[in-house]
């Protein structure tokens, strides 16, 4: 680190050192406003990340991580570069509280709100509390974020992630970087979800809780061709987004659910998937069809509907297509 310029109100005694009105420059870091390190003894400073308590007020400032590793050789596994607008910090490196936050990270992710994060510098071992927040970002930023955060060279987000593109989250979230459980509304370029539920990234993405949602391209996240978009109001407990892979447990509510190039206005389902297999039962209820069915889909080749169907109303001269489909009445 090279400092470059230094203009501060200073205090410093044998246990703090108080800077305000301060603007501090290096080739890295520029830090406005206020620092306090607060600490027994100077001999803290050999173990910065635990002992040393740290409170920040900063205004349009850049805080890099190999400036804060000058403190603590652990930190240079983990690498950010944060411009905040505003934030304040208070505890020490491995303890974080951070409130009235609004910061930049990586290229165009922004963050805003209040969080905890307790663990550092192992982001495995991190906890991130955050009781609301609001979060823009999209995928090809955020897998460069967590990759530097954590030192994951190989580290690969979900491929519907990549579905998603550009998103906003907005709620709470609870847990580790890669496993949390979340409460709030995805904004995404195939539609928006509520969640209330859990997601683990760490392999192949897990989830499990209730999903909502008015309109979400389900054609493109599974990349089945019979499928457009639908709402859905949802519990799911499932394991991964390719359909070659996919297994899922589903209940819940489908609305104007799109196959096959007609929209069902409402579906009522439960069932299963696996090995590209939904096995499941529900009720259509719909102006041209109203109906309780079981059925069976196989999709491991060219997809196979099969269908066994109590029919209280039917109008198949309607835009409904059973093309591909055997009823048993």
């Amino acid at each position: 680190m090279v400092i470059k310029g230094l203009l501060a109100h200073a205090s410093v005694s044998n246990k703090s050192i108080e800077l305000t009105d301060l603007m501090l420059t290096t080739n890295r870091s520029t830090v406005k406003n206020y620092i306090k390190l607060s600490y027994n003894n100077f001999s803290d400073f050999s173990d910065f990340i635990h002992k040393v308590n740290v409170e920040i007020r900063a205004r349009d400032s850049r805080i890099h991580s190999e400036d804060i590793a000058l403190f603590s050789s652990p930190m240079h596994q983990v690498k950010f570069d944060v411009k905040i607008k505003k934030s304040n910090l208070k505890g020490t490196v491995a303890a974080i509280n951070a409130s009235q936050v609004d910061l930049t990270i990586g290229k165009n992710t922004k963050l805003a709100g209040d969080l905890k994060i307790i663990g550092l510098p192992d982001i495995d071992k991190t906890d991130f509390i955050v009781p609301h927040v609001f979060i823009s970002s999209e995928h090809s930023d955020l897998k460069n974020i967590i990759s530097e955060l954590g030192n994951l060279k190989n580290f690969k987000l979900p491929e519907i992630v990549t579905l998603f593109n550009k998103f906003t989250f907005k709620g709470s979230l609870l847990g580790k970087y890669n496993k949390f459980k979340t409460i709030g509304a995805f904004a995404t370029d195939i539609g928006n979800v509520e969640a209330d539920g859990a997601l683990d990234l760490r392999k192949e993405i897990k989830y499990a809780g209730k999903f909502q949602s008015k309109k979400f391209d389900l054609g493109k996240a599974t990349k089945l061709k019979d499928l457009g978009s639908s709402g859905f109001d949802l519990q799911l407990d499932g394991t991964g987004t390719d359909p070659k892979y996919l297994k899922l447990n589903i209940a819940g509510n489908l609305t104007n659910f799109s196959f096959k190039q007609y929209t069902y206005q409402q579906i009522q389902v439960k069932g299963d998937i696996d090995k590209q297999l939904f096995l499941g039962s529900g009720t259509i209820h719909d102006p041209h069809l109203r109906l309780q069915f079981t059925t069976d889909i196989d999709w491991s080749a060219q997809p196979n509907y099969h269908l066994d169907a109590d029919i209280q109303q039917a109008n198949l001269k309607s835009s409904i297509s059973f093309k591909g489909t055997q009823l048993i009445l």
